[in-house]
């Protein structure tokens, strides 16, 4: 899918303060990131049906530290942003839930090596029946800076052309930046060298793209 807007950002958009409450809610409460691996190649049949990833820390793709956040006031925090984002981007992707919320610490080599938060198609929508969020993907994904203190870990998102790969920064580091988008856009975090990267990350669902 070609995008005139690649994301949309808020510059320094929320204060300190805020920052640093939501850094306090994962005081103590860390644990290992995980990625989803699939342990042997794909089939014919999960080409069209779809497949069921496990989950594993492994540090040589991702080292990094997780808190999951089910506080009412965050998601009220969060959620006007992707609408407006949603519409000023021109995006208008059909959306009707938010993810979990998650409170992302980098430490002193900690990174987040080339990824994409989520396929689009009906294959890759979520297959657990019962599940609240069954039959969606995601759409959106954001990313709140919580703070501007570090080195390194750099926000990263790669476009392709017939003669090269260009790897783009997001224009700002700033404390409070506020940047959303498409979940399939391929991004990365690089590692830090310098310093703690606290992050607030989630992702807004819908039905798949058709």
């Amino acid at each position: 899918m070609l995008l005139h807007n690649d994301y949309f950002y808020w510059d320094g958009e929320l204060d300190e303060k805020v920052c640093n409450e939501l850094i306090a809610l994962g005081i103590e409460k860390f644990s290992a990131a995980t990625v989803r691996v699939a342990e042997q190649p794909i089939t014919i049949e999960e080409r069209t049906s779809g497949r069921n990833l496990e989950t594993k820390v492994i540090e040589e793709y991702r080292k990094s530290d997780v808190v999951w956040l089910n506080e009412k006031w965050v998601r009220d925090l969060v959620i006007p942003y992707m609408w407006k984002a949603n519409e000023e981007a021109g995006w208008n992707f059909i959306i009707d839930k938010i993810d979990r919320i998650q409170l992302t610490r980098y430490e002193v080599d900690g990174f987040y090596d080339w990824h994409r938060d989520g396929m689009s198609d009906t294959p890759a929508s979520i297959k657990s029946p019962g599940h609240p969020d069954e039959g969606k993907v995601r759409k959106l994904s954001m990313t709140i800076l919580l703070n501007d203190n570090y080195v390194g870990g750099e926000f990263q998102y790669s476009d392709y052309t017939e003669e090269k790969v260009t790897h783009n920064i997001i224009p700002s580091k700033k404390m409070g930046t506020i940047f959303i988008f498409p979940s399939f856009k391929e991004h990365r975090i690089t590692s830090i060298t310098k310093g703690i990267r606290y992050s607030l990350v989630t992702w807004f669902l819908g039905p798949p793209f058709k």
